[in-house]
């Protein structure tokens, strides 16, 4: 494996794009070329002669990316973050290490050299089956390793030597003989294919080509801080190394650890990402909401409404009817001749709220407030994505960022959440294919994230809570559905067993019950999966109340 770094990886990454998704094998394209910066990279397996077709060179357009969410939107805001991700977990000293990303646009430059105009247009077909044009689409997982240097975790009180840390890897450094140490990060890009054409060659070139240009909209990594407090903060190096290419191991540590005590970063709440969603025109929904309504019968003069937005309606000498609303200002009037069943008259107060005034067979008169917004609707399988109370949302579009958006409605039995804009307001959030809008699902109160980086542990993040005198409760989360039992005792022969749950599960509790008071006890996770294999979790210990 590897030690990477963000550009390398993107690099990379069109590779699975290629192999695994577009042509789905991974014998057809026969060379591999990255170039960025004027330099061009491969990978030692890729050395064959350039006159094997097809070939592909991959080409980073600009190594400074366009920000669709400009860094100083969360850097400088004080209380928010809207892209911290913990990354690294010291099981020992419960501390976390959190990355800040950012939300970029990277552009790329594919050739594709076929040997005949056939195979060109067989794989441009091929590629425009994949990617639609200028519109995103989301499919691609790839991870990434991202070194952390050894300075920077001792400042932080993780030693690797001794205490159980998540995420974390190791490489033995051949330039220096030291251990270097890096972590996990699992990202999916949205894809936008921006275009595609092939060129017929003159007689001087040996090749047909496919030329694409593909855009990446992804986070991007900056910096690394402890989630205790911020004392120290390390700059993520993003860059190729220019001497290693794709394993950026230098006798020094590539990260450089910035000295920087920044008043608004220390505020920043914990919590994290859990998940980005992207809306285009094809979700929005119009919605008509009534906010109050007063009726008067056919012997009454005056009326008032009791709906909360005071709509005051008056019946004059010369038969109009004038209404008046809490807040707005001004009288609108409608003749009460030109009110008939079963049409309407419809007057606006601006352009988000509206008059409808109605008339039924007895004259009964009801004038009735309504506000137009957009909506936008969002459903997830509880399977794949489970929507709970605890989430806040970011919108985010282009400069413009909505932070802790409130105006929304969750459904959990249908596991959906519907956000509501009014037309002003959703001028500004307007999604199209080309601009989509962002929508981050945020727990801006959560203290331990479900998964670690981008490899997730098959048991983590066990915690025992309410300890009594006699009881104890222990949860725990699993990488895939599996049962839930804990061995536990006063010795590491531990020799006592929980109840055994045979239902599979991602979240785990047991209450353990008869303790002994102020007694120390060993205790780890036992669990199976659908397959019968059996996982053990390391030892753990927790003291019950004297």
């Amino acid at each position: 494996m590897y030690i990477h770094n963000f550009y390398s990886d993107l690099l990379l990454s069109t590779r699975v794009l290629f192999d695994d998704h577009i042509f789905q094998n991974r014998d057809y394209i026969k060379r591999y070329e990255y170039n960025m910066g004027n330099r061009a990279l491969q990978l030692p397996v890729d050395y064959k002669p350039n006159f094997e077709f097809p070939n592909i060179r991959v080409t980073i357009n600009d190594e400074t990316p366009s920000f669709g969410q400009r860094p100083d939107v969360s850097q400088k805001t004080p209380g928010y973050n809207l892209d911290q991700i913990p990354v690294l977990y010291n099981q020992t000293t419960d501390v976390v290490l959190l990355v800040q990303e950012e939300m970029v646009q990277i552009p790329f430059s594919v050739v594709i050299n076929c040997e005949s105009q056939f195979q060109a247009k067989e794989i441009s077909a091929q590629i425009r089956r994949w990617l639609p044009v200028n519109k995103y689409i989301q499919f691609l997982t790839f991870v990434s390793y991202l070194e952390v240097s050894p300075e920077f975790l001792s400042r932080e009180n993780f030693n690797p030597s001794c205490h159980n840390i998540s995420n974390i890897y190791t490489k033995l450094n051949k330039n220096t003989g030291d251990i270097d140490f890096c972590y996990s990060l699992q990202y999916e890009p949205f894809i936008r294919l921006d275009s595609i054409s092939t060129n017929i060659p003159d007689s001087s070139q040996r090749s047909f080509q496919v030329n694409v240009e593909i855009v990446y909209m992804v986070q991007m990594p900056l910096y690394m801080f402890s989630d205790q407090g911020i004392k120290t903060i390390q700059k993520i190096d993003i860059l190729i190394n220019p001497t290693t290419g794709f394993e950026p191991i230098c006798d020094y540590p590539a990260s450089k650890i910035v000295n920087r005590i920044n008043d608004e970063l220390v505020n920043i709440n914990k919590g994290f990402v859990r998940r980005i969603f992207l809306v285009t025109d094809e979700l929005i929904e119009n919605y008509i909401n009534l906010l109050d309504s007063v009726s008067l019968e056919i012997d009454q003069i005056t009326n008032t409404s009791e709906g909360g937005r005071n709509i005051s309606v008056t019946i004059t000498s010369d038969n109009c009817v004038n209404v008046t609303v809490g807040g707005v200002s001004g009288t609108f009037t409608v003749n009460k001749d030109t009110i008939s069943s079963p049409d309407d008259v419809r007057v606006n107060i601006d352009e988000n709220n509206y008059l409808i005034f109605s008339k039924d067979l007895a004259d009964k008169i009801t004038v009735s407030l309504y506000q137009s917004s957009q909506s936008i609707p969002i459903r997830f399988d509880k399977t794949d994505f489970e929507l709970t109370s605890q989430y806040s949302y970011n919108l985010i579009k282009n400069n413009n960022v909505f932070r802790d958006f409130q105006n929304y409605l969750l459904n959990t039995d249908e596991n959906s959440v519907t956000f509501y804009f009014s037309d002003s307001e959703f001028s500004l959030y307007y999604p199209t294919i080309t601009s989509p809008l962002l929508i981050q699902f945020y727990l801006k109160e959560e203290d331990s994230p479900f998964q670690i980086g981008g490899v997730q542990s098959y048991i983590s993040l066990i915690k025992v809570l309410n300890i009594r005198q006699t009881a104890a409760e222990i949860i725990f989360l699993t990488k895939d559905p599996m049962t839930t039992q804990i061995e536990y005792g006063t010795t590491t022969d531990y020799g006592l067993l929980s109840t055994l749950d045979s239902n599979l599960s991602y979240s785990h509790k047991t209450i353990l019950l008869g303790l002994n008071p102020g007694e120390n006890y060993h205790f780890r996770v036992k669990v199976s999966d659908i397959n019968e294999l059996e996982y053990l979790s390391d030892d753990g210990t927790f003291t019950t109340l004297a």
